[in-house]
């Protein structure tokens, strides 16, 4: 079940930060803290940029490695009435949630489900999810999300200037995915044919609903809503 983003907060932590303002010292081989004696360091950091008080958060966390030897904590934060409130629900339906998501982080999911069944898995490509609260993109690599941004955010004056600066420099993408509600990004002035042109590669609409490559018909406004995103992944987890 998916949260909306202005809900949830998510950061990255460099993990020696952690350990030294903990004064622990583990080990990352396993990618996890199995004497659970990092998650203190963890929750004061979660409360540090929620602004609210451990009590009142739900966090999820992980320890991932990194190519220089490092290591980061990625971090989840949302308020816990929030978890509660969805877990009440789904239990008044029979249903036992097994996890919780920001609904862009399951949007991307299936972007990058869809992608790696269209285009080779060496080529770079820009996944773009739009809804009403603005745009969240990845820039996706061999070896997953490389960088991303939100707009509107203070430092970016355009999405254009948002997406120019989650590609950089010297990174070549072959092909940008948007899903969401398209519609809004052209509102902005940002259209379809414009992105081809400034990245140099074809600009493609996600649909978030193909039912089984059409084998059941889609209400044509529903085919790129948030009440889709997660379906494709679900059914790569079933497969």
């Amino acid at each position: 079940m998916a949260l909306p983003a202005s809900a949830t907060l998510t950061t990255r932590v460099p993990l020696a930060r952690l350990t030294q303002a903990s004064q622990l010292s583990i080990s990352v081989a396993a990618g996890h803290d199995p004497r659970g004696l990092l998650e203190p360091a963890v929750l004061a950091e979660a409360e540090r940029v929620a602004g609210i008080e451990r009590g009142a958060l739900a966090v999820d966390w992980s320890i991932e490695a990194l190519e220089d030897g490092g290591a980061e904590v990625c971090i989840a934060a949302t308020g816990r009435q929030y978890v509660e409130s969805r877990v009440e629900t789904a239990a008044a339906a029979n249903i036992v949630l097994s996890a919780i998501d920001d609904e862009p982080g399951a949007a991307l999911r299936a972007l990058r489900y869809s992608a790696s069944m269209e285009i080779d898995l060496l080529e770079r490509f820009v996944a773009c999810w739009v809804k009403s609260a603005g745009l969240h993109a990845w820039l996706v690599g061999e070896d997953g999300v490389e960088n991303e941004i939100r707009y509107p955010s203070p430092e970016y004056s355009s999405a254009t200037e948002a997406l120019t600066d989650l590609v950089g420099d010297d990174s070549r993408v072959h092909w940008i995915y948007i899903g969401g509600d398209i519609e809004l990004l052209n509102r902005a002035g940002v259209s379809t044919p414009m992105l081809a042109a400034l990245f140099g590669c074809p600009v493609m609409p996600f649909e978030c609903a193909p039912f089984c490559n059409g084998a059941q018909r889609v209400d044509e406004r529903l085919a790129h809503s948030p009440l889709f995103a997660q379906w494709q992944w679900d059914l790569r987890c079933a497969r």
